[in-house]
């Protein structure tokens, strides 16, 4: 006998976002308005023309065109009083363009982008090749690939190799297929919903695409922001604070801006849900999957282990629904820390065979992002290269491999880490794959990658830096690369 939903709760008012068409949703500003600012909201329309700009100005950072970054990397290389500025703003605009998939499929691009119109050390190169008469070819580089000329820009080599029992690679296929669909409008059964914005936290809107996928018996939602990247990284609301009525561990401060997100999602996502169950009674069997890319990867998270509190202290009408499904998984890729202490669901729960796996790419700097490891990060790229004269100068001599130093990281990340490493590099950087083209003319080269096992404490050695990496059209092509030989090697 199939289980029977709870009643319906009392409808629940929130606002899903009107304007623009759902393929782009608004982006509204996300920096707090002191009282004293209020009072020269005179009127509605000041409001809305306000709103405007605001949205304008978030816009033109996620549609940063190839030479907007050109020009920013010259900038940044050149020196100067602003150097730190540009690269704070290089960094904001690649990463906020990735998140809201304005680079999908490309890399090359990106890197070309990025290339270093010369080296540090280049003038005193030229100077010596003019004495001794002999021309020294330089190798090809980029802005960001100064990082893994760090000892501890990657993690040892002897992390355990993980492979999946054989029924996991489709799920996490799918979770991968839709973190990066999320960024494409909705088609056939998908269906978009925006959580509204709300200045008070700083939070902007979310994206979430939720639809069933029945030959697996599955139900995915997937979930992004349309927030810049350092404004949810570094400047708005992200002191950790209590998720109290909302997990289990109300002792376990979070990321305030994330879980602000997150309990406004409840509503929307248990509305959804009861939709789809409604629909076809025969989906209170399936699996419920919810994942994310990035931001999205954090409120997935919070979302995730709210359905499965425990707690009488918890209650929701989203908590109501977790007997309903055989299982429910949380899968995300390139998400940042959420908490003081890493997040996992109970092993006493009846749902402890759930996946919970959060995927990065070696060098992703997302996954390292807190406020206190991206300012640090913006002073290795401000920094002379290891290697180069200026560097040698300030290290008097020293032999040792160049080690970043690391602050501190004030959060954690969340669920069973799962680092994906790519076999071979160039200049650094390990080889990536290229996609195939859009119009089938090409077929993409088979990446060489290996999933490891990592944890949380590992990672806080490591300076992860490479904004290439948290590309999800590669996390995509990774999963899928690790499905296939999985599949092939039995």
């Amino acid at each position: 006998m199939a289980p029977v939903l709870p009643p319906r709760p009392r409808p629940m008012e929130h606002r899903l976002l009107s304007g623009p068409a759902p393929g782009s949703p608004p982006a509204w500003d996300s920096q707090v308005k002191p009282r004293s600012e209020l009072a020269k909201w005179k009127s509605c329309s000041n409001l809305n023309q306000s709103v405007s700009n605001l949205m304008v100005q978030t816009s033109e950072k996620a549609n940063a065109t190839m030479a907007d970054l050109e020009q920013l990397v010259r900038q940044s290389v050149s020196g100067g009083a602003n150097v730190r500025d540009s690269t704070s703003r290089l960094l904001d605009q690649i990463i906020t363009s990735i998140d809201l998939g304005s680079f999908c499929g490309k890399e090359k691009e990106l890197l070309a982008a990025c290339a270093l119109p010369f080296r540090s050390d280049e003038t005193q190169k030229n100077r010596r090749s003019r004495r001794t008469g002999k021309k020294k070819r330089s190798e090809p580089a980029d802005y960001f690939s100064k990082v893994y000329l760090y000892s501890n820009s990657r993690l040892p080599s002897h992390l355990p190799l993980l492979n999946f029992y054989r029924p996991t690679y489709p799920l996490l296929r799918l979770a991968a297929q839709y973190s990066r669909r999320v960024y494409d409008k909705p088609s056939g059964h998908e269906q978009h919903s925006y959580v509204d914005s709300d200045w008070r936290q700083g939070t902007k809107a979310m994206v979430i695409k939720s639809l069933p996928v029945d030959d697996l018996d599955t139900i995915v939602f997937a979930i992004r922001g349309t927030q810049s990247f350092l404004d949810w990284a570094v400047n708005v609301h992200t002191a950790p604070t209590s998720p109290i009525g909302f997990l289990d561990d109300a002792s376990n401060c979070c990321h305030a801006g994330f879980l602000s997100v997150a309990r406004k999602m409840v509503a929307p996502v248990a509305a959804r849900l009861r939709t789809l169950l409604e629909e076809d009674s025969s989906r209170t069997s399936y699996s419920l999957m919810i994942t994310g890319h990035s931001a999205g990867g954090a409120v997935a998270t919070l979302i995730y282990l709210h359905l499965l509190s425990e707690s009488p202290a918890v209650q929701s009408e989203l908590t109501h629904l977790r007997g309903i499904f055989k299982h429910v998984h949380c899968v995300t890729f390139g998400a940042p820390p959420i908490s003081f202490r890493p997040l996992q669901h109970s092993s006493a729960s009846r749902q402890s065979k759930s996946m919970f796996f959060a995927f990065i790419n070696e060098g992703d700097p997302v996954a390292r992002a807190d406020k206190g490891y991206l300012l640090s990060l913006l002073d290795l790229y401000a920094s002379p290269a290891p290697g180069s004269l200026l560097a040698f100068r300030d290290r008097k001599g020293i032999p040792n491999p160049a080690h970043w130093r690391v602050p501190n990281s004030a959060l954690a990340a969340a669920g069973r880490l799962v680092l994906l490493r790519g076999r071979g590099s160039l200049n650094g950087r390990p080889v990536i794959a290229p996609a195939a083209n859009l119009d089938g003319s090409s077929v993409p080269l088979r990446e060489e990658v290996e999933a490891y096992g990592t944890t949380d404490g590992e990672l806080r050695g490591v300076v992860f830096g490479d904004p290439v990496m948290h590309l999800m059209d590669l996390y995509a092509r990774r999963i899928d690369t690790l499905a296939q030989n999985a599949l092939e090697s039995r």
